[in-house]
């Protein structure tokens, strides 16, 4: 099973607007999450309840990976 990771629509505005090194960084997260997602799905669900608990300063970059 193939997964692939798409960008809401408020997420897409938030990541037009980012610098150039920082837009690389997010497609660097985005395609290390379409890894865990082909390999360990599991373990990727456990991870991302870790995310969702440390809300902090993190929500706008949280909020462009997990859709």
């Amino acid at each position: 099973m193939t997964y692939t990771v798409f960008l809401s629509r408020q997420a897409e505005k938030f990541y037009r607007k980012l610098k150039k090194n920082v837009k690389a960084r997010v497609r660097e997260a985005l395609t290390i999450l379409e890894t865990k997602l082909q390999n360990h799905l599991y373990d990727f669900r456990k991870s991302q309840n870790n995310l969702h608990s440390s809300y902090g300063s993190t929500k706008n970059y949280l909020s462009i990976i997990i859709i």
